[in-house]
């Protein structure tokens, strides 16, 4: 009876690869709550961003970022 339960039962293998998986997924999704609960709490630390046509505030802690501002060439 036991060996017919265990039939029934994922390959360990694939089992700890999809534990794992899932534990990474879970740290990774508590270690981003953690740093945007900071920045809740204590305010953004922005500093300047700029790409080549645009310019906004990111910040350095989380990522958050302004919607910015269109930098247009001068000519």
């Amino acid at each position: 009876m036991f060996a017919a339960l265990l039939e029934h039962l994922p390959p360990a293998q694939g089992f700890l690869t999809t534990v794992r998986s899932r534990l990474s997924a879970d740290t990774i999704g508590v270690a981003e709550w953690v740093r945007r609960a900071r920045c809740g709490l204590t305010g953004h630390a922005m500093i300047l961003h700029v790409q080549p046509q645009k310019m906004s505030l990111r910040c350095m802690d989380c990522g958050e970022q302004t919607p910015g501002w269109t930098i247009h060439p001068r000519g």
